[in-house]
């Protein structure tokens, strides 16, 4: 990266942010999080790293996002929605990463759970809760699991 890049914009906060990007990827809240905690809350010159960063595609929260969905896409929606909001993606970029995933129907997220809990049919009362929960923290409706589990018994 060319030195003329950062011009006029403190060395060492610079180097802390680059420093920070190389290990793994970061959101743009969580950079800002970590200068701010080392270097105090010079908002004018870590948000021109910021967009210097940004302009230079080492920092994209769309590309994080996507990125942490793809490893963790067995957690669910809802909780990735949570995990990306936590990290300070913005809800508009959550919800079209999101959105643009191929998400299993429930019907094969319902199978799919029934064997990895070794769950067969009938299903007894205890083993339609868990698989209810399940598909819940999934981020599958309530009211949709119920007719599906219902189907099973």
């Amino acid at each position: 990266m060319p030195v003329d890049r950062f011009a006029g914009v403190p060395t060492p906060l610079v180097q802390h942010a680059l420093k920070l990007l190389a290990r793994r990827e970061r959101t743009a809240h969580q950079v800002r999080e970590r200068l701010a905690k080392r270097f105090g809350n010079d908002s004018a010159a870590i948000d021109e790293v910021l967009g210097r960063l940004s302009g230079a595609g080492y920092l994209d929260d769309e590309r994080y996002a996507r990125n942490w969905v793809r490893r963790r896409f067995d957690r669910g929606r809802a909780r990735l929605e949570a995990d990306l909001a936590r990290a300070g993606v913005a809800p508009g970029v959550i919800r079209r990463v999101i959105e643009d995933q191929d998400w299993p129907s429930l019907a094969e997220a319902l199978h799919d759970k029934m064997g990895s809990l070794r769950i067969g049919r009938p299903l007894a009362l205890a083993d339609a809760a868990r698989l209810s929960r399940a598909l819940q923290r999934l981020g599958y409706d309530a009211d949709e699991i119920a007719s599906e589990l219902d189907r099973l018994r």
